[in-house]
């Protein structure tokens, strides 16, 4: 606890000299309040396309007639409808075609909840790349072997979600044979037919919403500091994970000695893919690319960035997205 307060000293002494220097004006204050994701999505590999359904539940702090969410644009938006089967309508913005402003007959009053449901498709293949083994920056992608959602890739409506926190249920529908990690705690399975549904709650609010599908091999890392399951690929499961794993435990168990224990009740670790990963996963949940998971040099000081997050980034979050920085910067002097 006493490094954790020298770290904050040093750390917002280097804030106050920033504050000085020019820096945009505050955000504006935020439309909503999003209190509570309910995403529901089929996903089928071989055609590399999404059928989804998602539930926001959210308060209106002040008196607004649309509201700007955020989708992929290659997905389309089926209809948009609340608790009482009112529709509403929905147009893209011109200069940034994610952003969609969904507006009813009457605008969304302040001090009232809603749940509006959205329902959304489309296909969201891999992108041909000149050489295979060349890691891939897609943030949106499902393909054969898979799928790799994150939430830079907006693969379901979402509002603000970086910086407003909300607690969500992931509910995956995928082929026999997939398994589905998202962050939160898996509930148990549930087949039908030659489909499985994997259900993932997060009853703790979180600002990131990542799924990875493959065909994962699970295994609970022994001796860990805090209880922890890892998810690989055939071709990771059979390498020697050990000096891995000793790895990850020696780094979890500096952070949680120099930054107290670890924040959430479980640690989820998932393999990604051959790709370039923008963020490291979300709160309880780390992923880590082929070239970490196979690296002959254990890439240790990146390693420990990627688990200080779960302290600097998913558990003490940025007010504004000004101040997003600042996560990659404590986290970066924590390792």
């Amino acid at each position: 606890m006493k490094n954790l307060l020298i770290t904050l000293t040093a750390l917002i002494s280097s804030v106050g000299f920033l504050a000085g220097q020019d820096r945009p004006q505050a955000a504006p204050l935020p439309q909503i309040d999003v209190l509570h994701y309910e995403i529901s999505a089929e996903i089928t590999p071989e055609n590399g396309f999404l059928k989804g359904e998602t539930k926001v539940r959210f308060s209106v702090p002040q008196d607004v007639l649309t509201l700007p969410f955020e989708l992929n644009n290659r997905l389309s938006i089926i209809d948009i409808v609340d608790a009482e089967g009112t529709s509403y309508s929905t147009s893209f913005d011109g200069v940034e075609s994610q952003r969609v402003a969904v507006r009813g007959e009457n605008p969304f009053r302040a001090g009232a909840e809603k749940t509006l449901t959205f329902r959304f498709e489309g296909a969201l293949e891999r992108q041909e790349y000149a050489f295979i083994d060349t890691p891939r920056a897609e943030k949106a992608v499902i393909h054969q072997d898979g799928a790799l959602l994150l939430t830079e890739g907006r693969w379901f409506p979402s509002y603000r979600l970086q910086l407003d926190a909300a607690t969500a249920d992931v509910k995956i529908k995928v082929p026999l044979g997939f398994s589905v990690v998202a962050p939160g705690v898996l509930q148990p399975t549930e087949i039908s037919g030659v489909t499985e549904v994997f259900t993932w709650k997060s009853a703790a609010p979180v600002t990131r919403i990542p799924v990875v599908v493959s065909r994962f091999f699970r295994q609970e890392v022994e001796q860990a500091p805090v209880p922890t399951t890892l998810f690989v690929g055939e071709q990771q499961s059979q390498q020697d994970l050990k000096p891995l794993l000793t790895e990850i435990n020696q780094v979890l168990d500096f952070l949680s000695k120099e930054y107290g224990g670890f924040p959430f009740e479980h640690l989820n670790i998932a393999a990604a893919g051959n790709v370039s990963l923008p963020s490291a996963g979300a709160a309880g949940l780390v992923l880590l690319e082929d070239s970490v998971l196979s690296a002959k040099m254990m890439p240790v000081v990146d390693l420990a960035r990627r688990f200080a997050v779960q302290w600097w980034g998913y558990s003490a979050k940025p007010k504004e997205v000004y101040d997003a920085w600042m996560q990659d910067g404590f986290a970066t002097y924590a390792a």
